[in-house]
């Protein structure tokens, strides 16, 4: 019992961290006009308003889609010789991280800033960049399959990161495995780390 009201109050405090950090998430990203000076940015401005300042000036708005054809569909589990139970498959060069919901990423050891994001079937259904090598803060990226950026998420530590749509109103939030949306409601969470 003591273990469990431990883990609920470790939850619960990385949950109201979590809203501390940024005063207004339903305010859109400021004007860089508005806010940075011609000397860099306001430094009464939190780390996150800085964040997503970067980010949102920063971003690209559509990339080429020309993607692999091998990366275009890819089965995570296939039956068994004998028919009888799926199998996970073995992905050469590669990392793979599971989503309860059956949807998948995979980051491959020739693009580390790259992740190709999977629906249950193995068709690719976006891809994210990640900045700055994915050292802490960091930016990533969302684009669909077709290049159209989709959202940015920003990540002022490694445990928790902030997801915006593009009109720079905060969309979803993860906290260590789990996914949110603006209600709290779970999305997915991790089904495994990456391996």
């Amino acid at each position: 019992m003591r273990n469990l009201f431990i883990a609920f109050l470790f939850v619960t405090l990385n949950f109201l961290q979590v809203f501390a950090l940024d005063e207004n998430f339903s305010e859109p990203v400021p004007s860089p006009d508005d806010e940075v000076s011609s000397s860099g940015p306001d430094t009464k401005l939190s780390l996150i308003t800085q964040m997503r300042l970067t980010a949102f000036q920063n971003a690209k708005v559509s990339l080429s889609p020309d993607l692999p054809e091998d990366r275009k569909s890819v089965k995570l589990y296939k039956l068994s010789s004998d028919g009888t139970y799926l199998r996970r498959v073995k992905i050469k060069d590669a990392k793979v991280l599971e989503y309860t919901n059956g949807f998948f990423d995979i980051k491959y050891k020739d693009t580390k800033d790259k992740i190709f994001n999977y629906n249950k079937n193995g068709d690719l259904i976006g891809f994210e960049l990640i900045d700055n090598n994915g050292k802490v803060p960091f930016t990533t990226y969302h684009y669909d399959a077709d290049g159209n950026i989709s959202k940015i998420e920003i990540h002022p530590l490694y445990y928790y990161s902030y997801i915006y749509n593009l009109d720079g109103l905060l969309c979803e939030y993860k906290i260590d495995n789990k996914i949110y949306d603006i209600t709290g409601k779970l999305i997915r969470r991790k089904k495994s780390i990456w391996f």
